[in-house]
């Protein structure tokens, strides 16, 4: 919790006088305390989102007011603040609603002080009106150090008082003014700063807390003097002075000070915190302070209550009173001072060497604030000790240095590696110490039960540069070479004593801030930064032998932590420069292939899976970074074979094995790694790779390839935006097809050997077609849904893939000759898809593969009826849904007749295919249709005669099941639309199908269960009768009831008989009873070339709904066909609206013409039973139109003129039926003089 404070202090004479009263004659003005405001940051920093960008209140904001409470002392005001934001209400009063402080425009920056800088310049530029925003900096040094940050800040907060109270009644009003003095007493100017933004003072005068001898301030200023010069901090020292404030013009009372010196004797500084001192009296009653430095700066100044026992006078004009006190707090925040004595002991080790095994035990104690300021020249005092001392102190400088290293390790310190690194390039020139370093590091490493063998892992790298830069200044020193090798020995045996500790005492733990690590998984973690400084001296080959021993001695374990730690050693080591040299990327690959092999595949194991998960998530990671190195380093190249040999197979296990659903990150990672490897991989690297396996061995690593190709093509790992990838994989995927494809080529479907045998042979070849037509379909190479920049820019990297992947399916479809038939009819639907992809090219290609099939297979059997199923059956369900189109119908139909009315074909094919032919251009027709009208309530109409069309289709074609099937759709289309008379016409043409002598089972079909053929046909009647019932259809549902009477008499089920007789007099019932409404017929006409093909200028009858009448149907179809035009005349339409490219539709009312039925003629047939088929079971309808036959407008007494046009429709099929709308078959027109039809003849 942070909060801005905002203290409120009265200014003027230190008592108020009541009004009238006489003014004091004091001109000093004192602060005294009075309110207090807070503002809580957390507040803004909350509602910041995702702690990005600045957080802004423009708004005006109030800030109340708040005092001490009744009767409470102004000492408590230090303490507001705490008593105010802990809501103690005793303690503190609130003013007036009235009074506040009124703020605005408060910002949050998130991020550090340099990049807000960077990124709002404008706050913080000074101008001649503006003087720029004031930075105030942490009271103490932040999280992270940065080299850079330069300060030399003491902070000096006045914390508290005792004074006695003498001879006075009441208590002083004290006021505390503070100096810096040099050692010669001047006053040091401008050296003390009130606040940021403030301008610096001479003196700082303290608040006044009225009658108070043991006042508390909490009053903070800062201190800003050099590191050197008689200005120092060394040099300087505060004065505190003490009065009593009053606003007389004469003041009596006896001065008081105090002082601190701000250097010790050995060149340091004060420590941080509580520093109690001494309370002078200058017994002079002098009005200010004139007391020299040689007065008092000899005198003790910390305050020791043990050694004070009683008052005393220290010269003739200065007492020390003993139970009087003065305390302040100290913070230094300096990038050159020190406080340490022991820094500056070892600084100055020359002078101390008598205690130098003391002070470089307590350097490594040392906070790293301290040590940070001065590694130069600690390091240049630790290395000249090893030069000069290190038979006595070798040891102990050692575990200093690695101390110190170890510090900088700290994130708080990161950013000092730098100074460190400059160091060593730049100042470092100890030639000798390399030889000490390394003996030191092989006596540790052999003495591995040595407490601080974890911080020696920890300082390797750095270890290693001094060892390093010490060994080139040696050589560059020396003409002649003679400890190289010596040298290069002593690395090797170092790094022998290495591998001997981690191999023999793996888990032997070290301590490390309090958490317990292995000896193994330090040294793991930091040996590879010991990789970059070994290049500098030794071969690559050697590195490359030390690195190699290391990573094998690493013992095999299935403790976590050491596996973790060791693939994140193998990763630092590749992600270095080592693999960019090819030799060193040579000899170390087999090495990397065999752990990240180890690591990599899956075995039977007890361990938590996301720990395995987490190990091939590393080892993943390695794989890609080692892939990206050879390929943009070492194409082409043995270096490749070195992976694919060991890793190839093992990829494409994992790709497959694992769960794309739980684990996406980690099948990203194999994929990504597969698909870079096979980018690598070139005909010599395929070859080489299925050179050595026999027939049997490379079926089954072809399967395994397909059937992972085929998985990526169809679920792509790679989100849809991943453009680039899944282009990149794609292109991979087919070069690598066309590769296997080679090697497929020698393995013929058909050969000698068992069942089992062929069978995996067939398999093989299916997955590879499966696989051709999985990539030519997938979903990221439908070029067609791209921006035409997008398409273009893939077209031109890439071109299209789907026509190579297609010619390279064709071609190896036509290496199988005659074996073909032996994937007939299972790959003609996937074939079938591929034509339907809408690229020209590609259909060209595909579409002759049919016509090579049925002759295939009309030559081995006489026929293609399966052939001819399937692409029907096929062709239903990808043109239903959504593929294809009239390009692709006529381009079929064009190029598979030109093939069978070749001469060459004998004349059965020729017959046979012809008849094919035509049968799929209707099919494709009336799929087209169907789906070019739009589904929802307003276009149920046209859909039901696209459906009606493609059950009379199924129908000829004797597909039952495909007719059963649009049955079912219209049904169920008509119940959705309530349309439940039609419905039960509809459902009778599946009950048509059936016999209730058939015994037989017939299988689940929608809704309907598994049962005998006898019992669905008496379900489908019930259904019904139901529907007929629910139409208020009861006549037509009499003929139902009388069929299941039947049957349930013939099958003795009484039960079921009476419970149909009961519903059926019921139905008798109701003929008489119900309200019922007759139907209402309509005109419908069609013209214009802009309808579809199975509307277009065509005519219908058709069936309004209950009370529908005819601006509701009118509307209806305009509905379905917003774009057409409602003609509004009844006459025939002109040649030229029919053959316009527009849409016009014709309505009107029609009614019936019912001829007697035979069942009534001759009897009295009441109203009631004889109404309802005036307008049931119609076929024809007359519309009468009155015309004037001379032309002119028709008169009501001009009989002679007035002609009625009477038209009869007759249509296919009489309504209600299966749809409401009926196409008209023929017509009569017979026009006579009105008179005519109303005389009887």
């Amino acid at each position: 919790n942070l909060y801005i404070i905002i203290r409120y202090y009265r200014r003027g004479p230190v008592k108020l006088e009541s009004s009238g009263a006489k003014t004091a004659a004091s001109s000093v003005e004192y602060l005294r305390p009075l309110g207090l405001s807070y503002i809580s940051i957390k507040t803004y920093i909350d509602t910041m989102e995702n702690n990005v960008g600045v957080r802004s209140d423009n708004s005006i904001n109030r800030l109340d007011i708040y005092t001490l409470g009744k009767d409470k002392s102004e000492n408590s005001f230090s303490e507001l603040h705490r008593k105010v934001i802990m809501g103690e209400k005793a303690q503190f009063q609130q003013l007036d609603r009235t009074q506040g402080l009124y703020i605005s425009n408060i910002k949050i920056f998130p991020g550090p002080l340099e990049l807000v800088k960077q990124q709002n310049p404008h706050i913080f530029k000074k101008t001649t009106v503006a003087p720029g925003n004031m930075i105030t900096r942490k009271l103490g040094f932040p999280a992270v150090i940065n080299p850079t940050d330069q300060r030399n800040d003491l902070y000096i907060t006045l914390r508290e008082a005792k004074f006695s109270k003498g001879s006075k009644k009441a208590e002083r009003n004290l006021l505390v003014q503070v100096f810096v003095r040099d050692a010669k007493g001047n006053d040091v100017k401008g050296a003390i700063s009130r606040g940021t933004g403030e301008p610096t003072v001479d003196t700082y005068r303290s608040s006044v807390i009225y009658h108070c001898n043991s006042p508390l301030w909490d009053e903070t200023i800062r201190i800003n003097l050099p590191d050197h010069g008689s200005y120092s901090f060394a040099n300087c020292h505060l004065l505190f002075t003490f009065r009593h404030a009053n606003d007389k013009s004469k003041n009596k009372d006896k001065p008081g000070f105090s002082f601190l010196r701000l250097g010790n004797q050995d060149g340091t500084l004060i420590s941080n915190g509580n520093h109690k001192l001494i309370v002078y009296k200058d017994t002079s009653r002098a009005a200010e302070f004139r007391h020299q430095v040689s007065d008092y700066l000899h005198l003790q100044s910390y305050y020791h209550m043990s050694q004070i026992t009683k008052d005393m006078r220290i010269s003739a004009e200065i007492d020390q009173k003993y139970n009087e006190y003065f305390e302040i707090s100290s913070v230094l925040c300096s990038s050159k001072l020190t406080q340490n004595s022991d820094l500056k002991s070892l600084l100055q080790w020359e002078q101390h060497e008598s205690r130098l095994g003391e002070i470089l035990q307590r350097v490594q104690v040392i906070q790293g604030e301290e040590l940070v300021k001065f590694l130069h020249v600690i390091f240049e005092a630790l290395f000249m000790i090893l030069d000069k001392k290190d038979q006595d102190y070798g040891e102990v400088v050692f575990d200093c240095i690695v101390f110190i290293i170890c510090t900088l390790a700290d994130h708080k310190f990161e950013h000092f590696r730098p100074v460190l690194d400059n160091y060593i390039e730049t100042y470092f020139f100890h030639t000798q110490v390399y030889i000490k370093l390394l003996d030191r590091l092989k006596i540790k490493v052999e003495q591995y039960q040595n407490k601080n063998i974890g911080d020696i892992m920890k300082a390797l790298e750095y270890l290693f540069k001094f060892i390093v830069q010490s060994s080139n200044l040696h050589s560059q020193a020396s003409t002649i070479d003679r400890g190289f090798s010596r040298f290069t020995g002593s690395l090797l045996e170092f790094f022998d004593k290495l591998n001997n500790m981690i191999t023999n005492h793996p888990n032997r733990l070290t301590t490390s801030k309090g958490r317990q690590q292995s000896i193994l998984a330090k040294t793991l973690k930091y040996f590879p930064h010991t990789i970059p400084e070994l290049n500098k001296i030794l071969p690559l080959q050697t590195t490359c032998l030390i690195i190699s021993n290391f990573i094998d001695s690493v013992p095999s374990t299935d403790e976590k932590e050491i596996i973790r730690y060791k693939l994140a050693c193998i990763y630092d080591i590749v992600k270095g420069k080592i693999l960019e040299d090819p030799v060193s990327c040579e000899l170390l690959i087999p090495l990397l292939m065999r752990h990240l092999k180890m690591h990599l595949r899956d075995e039977e194991t007890n361990r938590d899976k996301e720990e395995v998960k987490k190990e091939k998530t590393q080892a993943v990671e390695i794989l890609t970074h080692i892939l990206i190195t050879v390929s943009s380093k070492h194409p082409n190249t043995g270096i490749v074979r070195g992976i694919v040999d060991p890793l190839l197979e093992l990829l494409f296990r994992l790709v497959c094995q694992v769960d794309k659903t739980k684990d996406i990150d980690l099948a990203r990672d194999y994929v990504s790694c597969l698909i870079a490897l096979l980018h690598l991989m070139n005909d010599e690297h395929y070859t080489s790779y299925m050179e050595p396996m026999n027939e049997k061995d490379l079926i089954d690593f072809l399967n395994e390839v397909f059937l992972v190709f085929k998985d990526l093509v169809k679920s792509n790992v790679y989100p849809p935006r991943w453009i680039v990838m899944s282009m990149l994989q794609s292109y991979v995927v087919l070069n690598s097809i066309i590769f296997f494809s080679k090697a497929l080529s020698k393995i013929p479907p058909q050969a000698n050997g068992n069942q089992d045998y062929m069978g995996k042979k067939k398999q093989l070849w299916e997955n590879f077609f499966y696989l051709c037509v999985g990539f030519i379909t997938q979903e990221s190479l439908q070029l067609e849904e791209f921006r035409e920049t997008k398409r273009q820019k893939i077209a031109g990297q890439y071109g299209d893939m789907r026509s190579e992947m297609g010619q390279e399916m064709v071609r190896m479809l036509n290496r199988l000759g005659d074996n073909k038939k032996i994937f007939i009819p299972d790959i003609v639907g996937p074939f079938l898809e591929v034509t339907l992809v809408p690229l020209e090219s590609l259909r060209k290609e595909v579409i002759p593969i049919f016509f090579d099939m049925i002759e295939c297979y009309h030559r081995d059997r006489g026929n293609f009826e399966i052939v001819e199923r399937e692409v029907i059956d096929k062709l239903d369900v990808l043109i239903s849904g959504g593929k294809g189109d009239s390009s692709y119908s006529l381009l079929m139909y064009e190029t598979l007749l030109r093939k069978f009315n070749s001469p060459d074909i004998n004349r059965s094919l020729h017959q046979l295919g012809v008849r094919f032919v035509n049968s799929v251009k209707l099919l494709l027709e009336h799929l087209l249709n169907f789906r070019e009208v739009r589904e929802g309530d307003h276009h149920s109409e046209a859909r039901m005669l696209c459906i009606v069309n493609l059950l009379n289709f199924y129908e000829e074609l004797n597909r039952n099941e495909m007719y059963l099937r649009y049955i079912w759709k219209l049904y169920t289309s008509h119940i959705a639309q309530k349309n439940y008379v039609e419905a039960a016409y509809t459902l009778e043409m599946y009950a048509a199908k059936l016999q209730f002598s058939d015994i037989t089972y017939v299988e689940k079909f929608e809704t309907l269960p598994r049962e005998r053929i006898r019992e669905r046909k008496a379900r489908l009647n019930d259904i019904i009768i139901k529907n007929f019932e629910e139409g208020s259809s009861f006549e037509n549902s009499f003929r139902f009831y009388k069929d299941l009477c039947d049957y349930y008499e013939g099958i003795f089920d009484y039960k079921q008989l009476s419970e149909t007789l009961q519903r059926q007099a019921q139905g008798y019932t109701s003929i008489l009873t119900a309200i019922r409404y007759s139907n209402e017929y309509f005109f419908v006409g069609f013209y214009g070339q802009g309808f579809p093909a199975f509307l277009r200028n065509k005519r219908f009858i058709y069936c309004g709904k209950k009370l529908e009448r005819i601006s509701f149907v009118s509307i209806r179809f305009q509905e379905q066909f917003p774009k057409a035009t409602l003609l509004n005349y009844t006459s025939e339409p002109t040649i030229e609206i029919k053959s316009s490219s527009e849409q016009f539709l014709q309505i009107y009312k029609v009614t019936c013409l019912m001829e007697e039925r035979e069942e009534f003629m001759g009897r009295d047939v009441p109203s009631l039973i004889s109404q309802f088929w005036d307008t049931n079971d119609i076929s024809c309808f007359c519309y009468d139109r009155r015309f004037n036959k001379s032309g002119g407008k028709i008169k009501d007494d001009d009989f002679a003129n007035t002609w009625l046009e009477k038209t009869k429709f007759y249509t296919v099929e009489p309504l209600p039926n299966k749809l409401r709308l009926v196409e008209i078959a023929k017509q009569e027109v017979v026009s006579k003089v009105i008179i005519h039809f109303t005389i009887p003849t």
